[in-house]
């Protein structure tokens, strides 16, 4: 029961955090790896899932294909 109120709780605080992502410029979420549509892609998780959760898989995954293409270039 703990660990189900605490994982809301982080599930709460993250998605406070994420909304807060969205009043950066197109130039900050750029700074960061993400891009404004990521924000709406990872926006759409059930509430009690974390949307910075996504926004993660979202930029380690784009970052892993720039690095393949870099490397493709060599």
């Amino acid at each position: 029961m703990v660990n189900t109120i605490s994982n809301v709780y982080r599930a709460w605080k993250n998605r406070r955090a994420f909304y807060r992502l969205g009043e950066m410029s197109d130039a900050e979420l750029a700074d960061i790896g993400l891009t404004r549509a990521d924000l709406h892609v990872a926006i759409d998780v059930p509430f009690g899932r974390d949307p910075t959760e996504r926004l993660r898989l979202i930029a380690a995954d784009r970052t892993d294909t720039i690095e393949d293409i870099a490397r493709k270039v060599t």
